[in-house]
Order: C-alpha cells, then sequence, then structure tokens
C-alpha cells in the first residue's frame, strides 16, 4: 500500500510550519519526525518574522543535513498591519498559514503543520487525500469542543462566557463544525482558481477580537470549503491516548512540564536528536520556578526554586557540551 501511494507522487511534497526562534527546536524536531516517517523527498519551509538568526539557520540545516530527501528553505514573510492579535499570547505569525497560497503559486498544494507536532507516520498518505473541491482538509478540534463543554469557560477576556455565548459573539453558527488549523491540507489551485477573495476577505479581519485568531478566522470565513479528514492526522495529547495516532499534537505544551508519561516521553526523545535537548530543558526549568512561584507557599517556593536551580545549571553545562561537541563533530 505504501509504495502505491508514493507512486502517484511525482513531485516533492511541500510542508510549511511558522515559527519564531522560541519555536524554532520544536519546529526542527517536528521536520525530523517527517523525515523518520517519509520516504518521498520533502520540501520543508520554514515561515518567520525575521527573529531567526543565521547562526539558527545553519544549526537547522547541520541538523537535517544527514537526510537526503529533504530541501530545506526558510522564509521570512512581514506581517501585513492588521495581522495582530488581542493578546500576547498568539504573536502575528499565527496568520502566516493564510498567506501560503498568496506567497507560493509555484505549487498545487501543501501541508501545513504547527511546530509543536510529531509525526508518527508517511505523510504522502495525507498528501494524497482527495479533497474533492474543497480548500482545505482538516480535523474537527473534539479536544476544544470537550474541553469547554465541560467546564463552560474560556480564559482571558472571555472568562465569565461559556462556549455557546462565546460562538454566537464571533457568529460561529455550528460549534460541532469547528476544526482545529493546526493541520491543514491545502488546495492552493483550487485557492488561486476561486479562492483568493474569501481568504483576502478572512485575512481583512485578523484584528478582531478571537480567542484562537487564526483558527477563528479559517472557521468563520472558509468552514464551507473544510474537508473533515481522520483524527489520526491532529490528535490532542492531553488526556487521551491513541496509539494508531498518524500525527501528535500537543495541545499542552511538553516543555511547561517535567512530568513524565508516555505521550512526553516520545517527544523529549525526539527532541534528544537535536542539540536543542538542553537548551529546552533549561528552559522548561524556568517556567516551573515561574509557575510555582504564584501556586505554592513562600517556604515551599524556596527550596523547590533551589532544586530547579541546580537543576537549571546541571543542564545548561550539558547544553554547552553538548553545542561545542555537536559544532566541532560537523565541522569535518
Amino acid at each position: 500500500m505504501r509504495e502505491k501511494l508514493e507512486s502517484k507522487i511525482t513531485e516533492p511534497i511541500p510542508v510549511f510550519v511558522a515559527c519564531d526562534r522560541k519555536y524554532l527546536p520544536h519546529a526542527t524536531t517536528l521536520c525530523l519526525s517527517i523525515l523518520r516517517h517519509t520516504r518521498h523527498r520533502i520540501l520543508f519551509h520554514v515561515l518567520h518574522d525575521g527573529s531567526l538568526r543565521s547562526r539558527d539557520e545553519k544549526l537547522t540545516g547541520k541538523i537535517l543535513s544527514q537526510y537526503e530527501n529533504l530541501e530545506l528553505v526558510f522564509r521570512k514573510l512581514d506581517s501585513p498591519t492588521e495581522f495582530r492579535t488581542w493578546t500576547n499570547r498568539f504573536p502575528p505569525i499565527v496568520y502566516y498559514r493564510l498567506l501560503i497560497p498568496l506567497h507560493f503559486r509555484q505549487y498545487d498544494k501543501c501541508i501545513y503543520l504547527d511546530s509543536d507536532m510529531l509525526v508518527n507516520s508517511d505523510i504522502s498518505e495525507l498528501y494524497e487525500t482527495d479533497l474533492h473541491g474543497h480548500f482545505f482538509g482538516a480535523v474537527p478540534d473534539y479536544n476544544w469542543m470537550e474541553s469547554y463543554q465541560k467546564n463552560e469557560k474560556l480564559y482571558g477576556k472571555y472568562a465569565s462566557i461559556g462556549l455557546q455565548e462565546y460562538c454566537r459573539q464571533i457568529h460561529l453558527p455550528h460549534p460541532e463544525h469547528y476544526f482545529n488549523s493546526g493541520l491543514i491540507l491545502m488546495d492552493l489551485k483550487a485557492i488561486r482558481s476561486s479562492g483568493l477573495e474569501l481568504l483576502k476577505t478572512a485575512c481583512a479581519h485578523a484584528g478582531e477580537d478571537f480567542l484562537l485568531p487564526d483558527q477563528d478566522l479559517m472557521n468563520l470565513y472558509l468552514s464551507e470549503k473544510i474537508l473533515p479528514v481522520a483524527q489520526a492526522w491532529n490528535y490532542p495529547i492531553r488526556h487521551l491516548k491513541m496509539p494508531e495516532a498518524k500525527i501528535y499534537h500537543y495541545i499542552g505544551k511538553p516543555w511547561h512540564n517535567s512530568s513524565a508519561d508516555a505521550e512526553k516521553a516520545f517527544y523529549w526523545n525526539a527532541l534528544k536528536e537535536t542539540p536543542y535537548f538542553y537548551q529546552v530543558r533549561a528552559e522548561m526549568l524556568i517556567y516551573e520556578i515561574e509557575a510555582s512561584r504564584r501556586n505554592i507557599g513562600n517556604s515551599d517556593f524556596y527550596h523547590l526554586r533551589r532544586r530547579r536551580l541546580w537543576q537549571f545549571c546541571t543542564v545548561s553545562s550539558r547544553y554547552r557540551r553538548q553545542n561545542s561537541f555537536f559544532y566541532l563533530s560537523r565541522k569535518s
């Protein structure tokens, strides 16, 4: 079956991710997971806001250079002035996925992935999905619906209202048809043929007060052009387990919590193959220190801080040694 699918694809598969310098380690790990499971040639595009340095691009290139079926492309995109959000939880780069049909006219089809994902299957199978005239293929956001239908509250400025009221406020009539924008299969040819005006309309509303900016825009203005695909292609890792999942989506970020479960171990094991491992571990410890400050008493916090600072010094030292070794071993 795999050979049959691969034989149908005559061109490299364009895959896009949008990230800033903070999320580059995770985007790199995502790309590694794709290459481990996909033999077909991949054109991996990293869309960024200019925060990446030349050193960052070179390091990611060296990490991925072991795979001959990869072409790596970094592309800086300028954010239109309307690409702003009401909260600093999301930078303007979350909208970059909406710009792909406008900036990459050389492709007829592509896959977009969030950088907090890991691939556990051959994505050529997803790429071969027939969208039957739809612009996009995406997975219904069951995690979003379940979490908010249970507690009936949203966070931030929407903390006092429930799911139904939020949907009413943003004029989303059917919450059960709500899609997650972390995985998008795009028919770029169809969009350019008859969907550019609709896409531009969605982009024009990017500055409005949405809880999940890019995702809400797609559901409001493009939902009729979205074909549901199997949940296995965008499975949220938070409470549930799905051994047959083809793409894991880390809704709860592993780098914000040191608890050890199977799904997080899967992420950390993947990250270990990059020189970013100890850097991310150190950042996680800092995050835990700040989170603990708000949640525990002063005495407990003092002892936790001492333990975490000791751990931070240990992993920081390892990170420096690992980076030095990585560069020395790659010079030849």
